[in-house]
């Protein structure tokens, strides 16, 4: 399948994924982890970048955010890049690229997968790595900040507490996942039952099909309303998978009410 244009909107999500040049690690320590967290929060406040979910794994990262400017989305990425690239190829004394090519980057339809798409990044660790456990013992993880209660952050591994206070920091919450709960807590504990069996299969394709091309991860509704009201041509080969009411815990989360409030 043809890999489409990227668009990128205004005060709208956007899932973003860098990948290393062929799928080679872009992370060697937990220095460079750190390093690349302290970018992230120079990029946020050098293009007032909004980050909602994040996930860095040894030869990705994986970022939700959105942005009241469309233009600073690929300025931020781009300065994100030269940022990191600049500090390994110093590090290391190496040089040439790190990452693969252009980055990916979907729109998301903040009502109907925004959810879906915080949670998929945020489980990716216990998916993709062999030795993972819960995603709360991950500390390059959004998780801590949406979805980890205090007394599961003391399992946590010990770093730095400027660096747990910086990771913490990097995270913004979207309005549509304070509506989860009344109060942090309840937010906490709503999210993690969506958490708990992760994304069944037909999200995690939905989420990767969509993203492999910089198609928008959305319901037909919301496509074509896009289409509407940007004047932005946004066609698939191939239909994307129908929302589901209530047979996935996914489906039914994100379409009824919270049941804590």
């Amino acid at each position: 399948m043809p890999r489409k244009p990227r668009h990128y909107l205004a005060n709208v999500p956007h899932y973003i994924l860098l990948s290393g040049h062929n799928k080679q690690a872009i992370f060697f320590n937990e220095q460079d982890y750190q390093q690349f967290c302290q970018y992230l929060s120079m990029m946020m406040r050098k293009y007032h970048i909004a980050i909602h979910a994040y996930t860095l794994l040894d030869n990705q990262v994986h970022l939700l955010l959105s942005a009241s400017d469309e233009e600073a989305i690929p300025r931020a990425i781009q300065y994100l890049n030269s940022c990191y690239v600049k500090y390994v190829n110093r590090c290391y004394e190496r040089s040439g690229t790190l990452f693969q090519g252009r980055h990916k980057a979907s729109i998301v339809d903040p009502d109907g997968y925004l959810i879906a798409c915080m949670a998929y990044i945020e489980t990716l660790y216990g998916r993709t790595c062999s030795e993972a456990n819960d995603a709360h013992t991950y500390p390059y993880c959004s998780y801590s900040a949406n979805g980890c209660l205090e007394q599961e952050q003391e399992q946590q591994p010990s770093i730095e507490p400027q660096i747990a206070e910086l990771i913490a920091e990097i995270i913004t919450p979207h309005p549509n996942y304070l509506r989860l709960g009344t109060d942090k807590l309840n937010r906490q504990q709503y999210y993690q039952q969506l958490c708990i069996d992760e994304v069944d299969e037909p999200t995690i394709k939905f989420i990767e099909d969509n993203l492999k091309i910089n198609f928008p991860i959305a319901s037909p509704y919301f496509i074509r309303n896009l289409s509407f009201e940007t004047q932005l041509l946004f066609s698939h080969s191939k239909r994307g998978r129908p929302r589901k009411q209530k047979k996935s815990l996914f489906g039914f989360m994100l379409s009824a009410r919270n049941p804590l409030l």
